[in-house]
């Protein structure tokens, strides 16, 4: 288990040294029989963590930065605040990502937090690429029902300044990403009720009036029952026909590299929430300038 010795670890490379870390409890290796499986699973994990793909799909869209942001709370020495997780594509493939990490006290800072680390990112996307990208999609999770006209009408509209600012033409959509939701889908074949293959969409009849949203499930689940997530459109200048936006949607849940497979949500939104339970669980402070560019959180 996860404990100070860990964090104690994990503080230290994070915040103080700036270098990823990967931790090995000797009861991970003391079985023979999985060593090599579990040596496998370790070097990709530090090939991850300091820059390395280990696998692309196909995405036909370029000079595009797909961004995730999450949030984490951290309870630290009696603080009540939250961890906010920002990561943004830096290359072609999106395999790459540039990591912001952000505490938040109430949703004024957030706003402002949120602007501070979409102007880093383009910063950062025009050094390592030589200009701004022409595109950027947002998957905004942490989001419940009640928040979506307030992300609309404040942290829209500031992160659109940031933007307008660049003096370019960079066209925003922003999706907001509801993971913790009571809808179920399932499948009726020969007179059973049984889950549904992954990739399956629902975007109508059960979707809202009010904005453009789509249910997916895009992880096989062995046992239990499938939780489907929820995408909600809340503004898009992009314009991207539905299905497109659906199969890119689909393509970005194949992206994360500590998972052999789809996982609930887009890479970007899941390696955000890595990155704000890191900082909310063992580091308690803004990470070393020097991770920015990779995935240490892993």
């Amino acid at each position: 288990k996860k404990g100070p010795s860990y964090d104690a670890i994990k503080h230290l490379c994070c915040k103080k040294l700036g270098v990823a870390s990967q931790c090995i409890t000797t009861r991970t290796i003391r079985n023979p029989k999985r060593m090599a499986a579990i040596c496998s699973k370790i070097v990709q994990q530090i090939n991850c963590k300091i820059g390395g793909t280990l696998w692309r799909v196909k995405v036909p869209l370029r000079e595009t930065m797909i961004i995730g942001v999450d949030v984490c709370s951290d309870n630290f020495k009696g603080q009540t605040r939250s961890v906010v997780g920002f990561c943004a594509t830096t290359n072609a493939d999106f395999t790459k990502y540039f990591t912001a990490v952000k505490f938040q006290y109430d949703d004024v800072q957030l706003i402002a937090q949120l602007a501070e680390c979409y102007d880093d990112a383009l910063e950062n996307f025009k050094t390592i690429n030589g200009n701004y990208p022409v595109n950027i999609i947002v998957y905004r999770a942490g989001a419940a029902d009640g928040q979506m006209d307030e992300i609309l009408q404040k942290e829209v509209l500031e992160n659109l300044k940031v933007i307008a600012s660049k003096g370019y033409d960079i066209k925003l959509t922003e999706i907001i990403v509801q993971k913790r939701i009571h809808t179920r889908i399932f499948a009726y074949s020969h007179s059973r009720i049984q889950n549904v293959n992954p990739g399956t969409l629902i975007d109508r009849e059960c979707v809202s009036n009010e904005y453009y949203d789509f249910y997916m499930i895009p992880q096989y689940v062995h046992s239990g029952t499938a939780t489907p997530s929820r995408f909600i459109v809340i503004y898009d200048e992009i314009g991207l026909p539905a299905h497109e936006l659906q199969q890119l949607t689909y393509k970005l849940c194949h992206l994360y590299f500590n998972w052999a497979g789809t996982i609930r949500v887009p890479a970007p939104c899941q390696y955000a929430y890595k990155a704000a339970f890191l900082v909310s669980q063992s580091v308690h402070d803004i990470p070393h300038k020097q991770l920015e560019n990779c995935l240490y959180f892993l």
